[in-house]
């Protein structure tokens, strides 16, 4: 008896565990599940004000006056939040938001975006809680740019579209539209156009207003005529020290500093001072310009031309070689080798264009799939100053391309300024003299298909550089598309 006393005990005492761990264990589970429940709902809340002001900082690029801005931020907030905030999620009631606002800076501006929702509750009910607030905050900045453009208006552009017009015309229409990315009176930007001479417009706020010659960027752009040869260096060296002047003048302060190169072949110029290497009368003149390979690609053999002006006065003036007395190039251009014994171990510009020059260079060598004078560039270039570098397209293909190489590498390991450097590679123009892509994406320090060793080992020497972004044109109709791609990626840095 008393056995069955004992176990009726025992079940009375579960009972009474049971229940009162009912009373403990029922709420914790119910409250579980509904900030399981809050967290979900949080989780999505933030993720479409995140993209919100995303959204709305990169919007800030899109008008010159500050209401407008606001208004174009706001408007870009709210369609990305609605686009990635489902209606009544988790029966939730409709936002209170976004709320954009923009707080003002020098060269920076802030987007904050907020947004709150009421969520039911489920168990904690039994708490006389129906329901809770959920509420988050995002916040996206967006920098003003600092953009030196810098295009290619060699002769190859006049490559004749299939469907009308040329490669230059696309250029121009592309690289116009670029342009009207940005926001006048916040962003700068500068313009280079080269050939074998370069002609540079200064960086400035006002890149649509008319200035007192009644020049635009655009319209500077649109005048552009394309002839002549690809001094790449030159121009990539010039629209740098547009930038490390304006920052010496107070205008980068802040900014992201871009520089964006389009071009259709390899570089196949150098612009040096010649005078030392100059033989005959010629040897007392100025002898300081631009020779170019003209025929041969880079073979050791073919037509060499010189000495162009550095310098072009317009968008579209032909490039034209200097004059002086004695010289026989003065007659035709081809003559130049006649005058000129060899090629300098820097340009004008201090860039190396010589295999293993300068403290810490190693020159640009790529795998025969994508430069075929590779094998052979270290001993070519080291015959310079001994009559062989002038008359040789070889030559002067890989002095041109080392030295823009070089000026790549002080560009990117500038840790004042650490410009990004954006090229966009249009292919197609020239069969004989195409541009090489992987240079182009060396220059970038971007896009590299590592399971290639030339280019692995260039990401790898590269780590710790600026990276910007590489863009190809599969064909010059597909200009404007590369111009688009690089648009977006520069918004999308801007903001973040």
């Amino acid at each position: 008896m008393n056995g069955q006393r004992n176990k009726r005990r025992s079940k009375g005492y579960a009972i009474i565990t049971t229940a009162l761990a009912a009373t403990v264990l029922f709420p914790l589970v119910g409250l579980a599940i509904d900030v399981g429940i809050l967290y979900v709902v949080r989780a999505q809340l933030w993720l479409a004000a995140d993209a919100a002001a995303m959204a709305g900082a990169r919007a800030l690029g899109s008008a010159t006056d500050q209401t407008t801005q606001t208004a174009n931020a706001q408007a870009a907030a709210n369609t990305y939040f609605n686009a990635n905030w489902p209606s009544h999620y988790w029966k939730s009631t409709t936002p209170n938001g976004p709320n954009v606002q923009v707080i003002p800076g020098a060269n920076i501006r802030s987007i904050v975006t907020t947004a709150a929702v009421n969520v039911p509750l489920y168990f904690l009910r039994v708490l006389h809680q129906d329901s809770a607030t959920v509420a988050v905050t995002a916040t996206a900045t967006r920098q003003d740019a600092f953009i030196e453009l810098i295009l290619d208006r060699s002769s190859s552009m006049l490559y004749a579209l299939p469907s009308g017009g040329t490669a230059c015309s696309s250029m121009k229409a592309a690289a116009t539209s670029f342009v009207s990315n940005f926001t006048e009176g916040r962003d700068i930007i500068g313009l280079v156009v080269f050939s074998a001479g370069v002609f540079s417009y200064p960086p400035t706020t006002s890149f649509n207003t008319r200035d007192g010659s009644g020049n635009t960027i655009p319209s500077l752009i649109n005048s552009i005529s394309c002839t002549g040869n690809t001094a790449t260096t030159s121009a990539l060296s010039v629209g740098y020290r547009a930038m490390q002047n304006a920052y010496t003048g107070g205008l980068t302060a802040g900014r992201a500093n871009i520089v964006v190169l389009m071009t259709d072949g390899r570089p196949n110029g150098v612009d040096a001072n010649y005078l030392p290497y100059a033989t005959g009368s010629c040897a007392n003149n100025q002898l300081i310009g631009n020779i170019a390979q003209w025929a041969g690609g880079p073979n050791p053999s073919g037509t060499t031309a010189g000495i162009f002006n550095h310098t072009s006065a317009s968008p579209s003036a032909s490039d034209g070689h200097i004059y002086a007395p004695g010289c026989n190039f003065n007659l035709n251009e081809t003559n130049m080798p006649t005058d000129i014994g060899g090629i300098p171990l820097q340009d004008i510009y201090g860039n190396y264009v010589k295999s293993n020059a300068g403290a810490g260079y190693t020159s640009y060598t790529s795998s025969n799939a994508h430069a075929p004078w590779s094998n052979q560039e270290p001993t070519l270039l080291g015959t310079y100053g001994s009559n062989h570098g002038p008359n040789s397209p070889f030559d002067i293909s890989a002095a041109s391309i080392n030295s823009a190489d070089y000026m790549g590498k002080v560009i990117r390991t500038d840790s004042t300024l650490r410009p990004q450097i954006y090229t966009i590679a249009v292919i197609g123009t020239s069969g004989g003299d195409p541009p090489d892509t992987l240079f182009l994406q060396k220059l970038a320090n971007y896009g590299f298909d590592t399971s290639d060793p030339t280019a692995r080992s260039y990401a790898n020497a590269q780590a710790n550089q600026t990276k910007g972004y590489y863009a190809a044109a599969p064909d010059p109709s597909k200009i404007d598309s590369a111009f688009q791609q690089v648009a977006a990626q520069i918004g999308m840095r801007l903001a973040h």
